[in-house]
């Protein structure tokens, strides 16, 4: 009598191709949404101001003792040009949906610096990242041009403001 069973084969079809790709959808969406998880709690940490994506400067001569006046008058530019800021006590703010930003003025003897910095919102980066993993690629293309739109047309604004109001303080020192 022998101690081993016989071997018995089975024959087993072999699945269709259709049903590893029924099974890897879920897991894929599965590994997406956990990844955007992941790196959400990744981006929020590391970039709680958010990204930095342009800083701009420029000194005007000879207006060097007229900040206050420099400060009102682009502020009231930049909410001609539809930029709406905040005065602080010394520099000037901006917020949206998807930016961020600071105005800054310095007087440097008898020169003006003007200058800001326009950062996008971590929580902006981190519906695009989302937005992208999840499979809604276009829809995350779509939210990142209208963020780029966004802060192209207020740096736009912002150098528009600073340059008029640079003139028109100018100008009204000359009479």
């Amino acid at each position: 009598m022998s101690i081993f069973l016989p071997l018995t084969v089975i024959a087993v079809p072999p699945l269709p191709p259709e049903f590893f790709i029924h099974l890897s959808i879920p897991f894929i969406m599965m590994f997406g949404l956990l990844l955007a998880v992941f790196l959400l709690i990744l981006i929020t940490s590391k970039l709680v101001g958010g990204l930095t994506v342009t800083i701009h400067e420029e000194v005007y001569e000879g207006i060097g003792g007229l900040r206050e006046e420099y400060v009102e008058r682009l502020a009231r530019e930049a909410r001609i040009r539809g930029v709406d800021v905040r005065l602080t006590k010394e520099d000037i703010v901006f917020e949206d949906l998807f930016l961020k930003g600071v105005v800054y003025i310095s007087e440097e003897g008898p020169d003006l610096r003007y200058g800001f910095r326009i950062d996008v919102k971590s929580s902006a980066i981190a519906i695009m990242v989302i937005l992208g993993l999840l499979s809604f690629f276009v829809v995350g293309v779509i939210v990142a041009l209208i963020c780029y739109i966004k802060y192209s047309s207020t740096k736009q604004a912002l150098i528009a403001a600073g340059e008029a109001a640079a003139s028109y303080i100018s100008r009204t020192r000359q009479t």
